[in-house]
């Protein structure tokens, strides 16, 4: 039982690093999927459309099945380490890692196990479940990394007090580690921008959205500029900013929501 339990870790370790190995070529993917989307083409109109569509189809489909390859293996990890405490609540393995001996628990590899899915969903921009993931790990194995990537999480969702509160939260807790730096930064340049306010934006957008006024606010000037030409895009454009700003659906230049 002892060395089904031995198995059961040194499995889950293997999966673990072999998710942390996949997470690069993942994100070059999607990265790649972005940038061909984003750059034109000499075929013509109708040429461009259809190819255009039909690759991002493939590469849609392509990430999909990597991301469901990805968690499947963290999932496995998890439910091995799982068992392994379940049989004996005391056991432990060490493995050697860059050259030094490491021992490594259950808990550990749980926790880093769903730090690994935190990671896939961030860097596959759903955010929602990768602060899912990520407080997994932070309640079973807290990680200057997890506490780290839940802010980058929340950040994404364009929640920027949350995000502040998370990324001071990696300075307090770990002070000494290269993630406070990286937590620093990031601090700093939210710091530097000025938040925009929601109550100011909604009335732009009532009384001045026909003339673009709201998306010069919020930081969008060729938008701006675009619905100013337009008279607010035929008034169409100008409702739906209406629309979007009063439901708080609407964000600005910096990704970040409207504060109230």
């Amino acid at each position: 039982m002892e060395q089904s339990n031995q198995l059961n870790l040194k499995t889950a370790i293997s999966l673990i690093d072999e998710v942390e190995v996949q997470i690069e070529p993942f994100k070059k993917m999607i990265d790649d999927l972005d940038q061909s989307s984003s750059n034109s083409s000499d075929d013509g109109f109708v040429m461009t459309v259809s190819k255009g569509a039909w690759d991002g189809f493939k590469g849609g489909l392509q990430i999909r099945k990597e991301s469901v390859n990805l968690l499947q293996k963290c999932d496995q990890a998890i439910q091995l380490s799982t068992a392994a405490k379940s049989s004996n609540p005391q056991i432990t393995l060490i493995q050697k890692h860059d050259g030094s001996d490491i021992v490594y628990t259950p808990e550990m590899l749980i926790g880093y196990a769903h730090l690994a899915k935190g990671v896939v969903h961030l860097v596959s921009s759903n955010f929602i479940a990768a602060q899912q993931s990520l407080r997994q790990s932070l309640n079973v194995f807290p990680t200057a990394e997890g506490q780290l990537r839940l802010g980058y999480a929340i950040l994404g969702e364009g929640q920027r007090n949350e995000a502040l509160l998370a990324f001071r939260k990696v300075l307090n807790d770990y002070s000494d580690s290269e993630e406070a730096v990286e937590a620093n930064k990031v601090i700093l340049e939210l710091d530097r921008i000025k938040p925009k306010n929601w109550t100011v934006a909604l009335l732009l957008s009532i009384f001045l959205g026909w003339a673009g006024i709201d998306r010069f606010y919020l930081g969008y000037t060729k938008d701006g500029f675009i619905k100013f030409i337009t008279a607010g895009g035929v008034y169409i454009w100008w409702i739906v900013d209406i629309i979007r700003i009063a439901t708080n659906k609407l964000r600005d230049a910096n990704g970040l929501k409207l504060q109230k």
